[in-house]
């Protein structure tokens, strides 16, 4: 029961790690392509911010009333789509 609590404490820590280290590049490739102006980074942030304040409500409600299994799979499949169409 440890070891399995400590897999995914560690597997949390590696995901949050990755998400963030994968913001921040986002944002030094927005610099580079456009060094002369941060306007760029600017709108992304805004954008970004703007798309889970307004979407994360209904996320979470969704995810509230659904059985948990299915409702994790539908977020994460979204997720997917959305990553695919960008």
């Amino acid at each position: 029961d440890k070891r399995v609590q400590f897999s995914l404490y560690c597997s949390y820590a590696m995901a949050a790690c990755a998400w963030r280290a994968m913001e921040f590049l986002v944002a030094l490739v927005l610099i580079d392509l456009y060094p002369d102006s941060l306007l760029l980074v600017a709108v992304y942030g805004l954008l970004d911010n703007g798309l889970r304040f307004t979407a994360g409500g209904p996320v979470g409600s969704y995810v509230d009333r659904s059985e948990r299994w299915p409702g994790a799979r539908n977020c994460y499949l979204l997720q997917n789509v959305c990553i695919a169409g960008s």
